[in-house]
């Protein structure tokens, strides 16, 4: 909910920003002159910058809300839920609003996830990598739960050593400690 309102915040601020750089650029014809002798074209395209940075703080803000994975991915990084818990609930959620996880893009050193849809991708940030990279494996088991041929549509670098696309073995190793931990969940989703 913080990171949600901190996302609103900072938009309406750009946007503000941008609107008086316009306004700004325009003093000739307006009258209103915010910012005396400024570059027109220099204005003109740092207001576009503001807008276009606010209307993506809007969107990054608003997207997991909207598909009501918020208090999943909360309910996850306080400990109440396994990554595969989480991730079930995701698909679950997704399966409510017609989408299916079809596979899933994860970075080493981040702390954003994208769940692959039927329909596009969705951005889900979590506190920090650890958490990030859990949640990206529970979300590539559920993707290969829901079909074994979306393993293609699954990018995961999990390190030096360990990528779904560089360095399989490495990767595989990691897969496989992660199902030993998680068997038990991911034995209940396969049914």
């Amino acid at each position: 909910m913080l990171k949600r309102r901190f996302y609103y915040i900072s938009a309406s601020a750009f946007f503000v920003i941008g609107f008086l750089l316009i306004v700004g650029n325009f003093s000739g014809i307006t009258g209103y002159a915010v910012f005396n002798d400024s570059n027109v074209t220099l204005g003109f395209y740092a207001s576009l910058w503001f807008f276009a940075a606010g209307i993506v703080l809007l969107m990054s803000g608003g997207r997991a809300k909207q598909l009501g994975l918020e208090e999943t991915i909360k309910a996850y990084e306080q400990g109440g839920i396994s990554p595969v818990r989480a991730a079930l609930q995701v698909r679950e959620a997704l399966r409510t609003g017609g989408r299916e996880i079809s596979g899933v893009r994860y970075k080493g050193s981040s702390d954003n996830v994208t769940v692959i849809t039927s329909q596009g991708g969705i951005s889900v940030k979590l506190n920090d990598e650890e958490s990030a990279r859990n949640f990206a494996l529970g979300v590539y088991e559920i993707a290969l739960i829901n079909d074994p041929r979306n393993n293609e549509r699954c990018e995961l670098h999990l390190g030096k050593r360990a990528s779904s696309k560089h360095y399989k073995k490495g990767f595989l190793e990691v897969v496989r400690g992660f199902e030993e931990t998680y068997k038990a969940d991911l034995a209940g989703a396969k049914r």
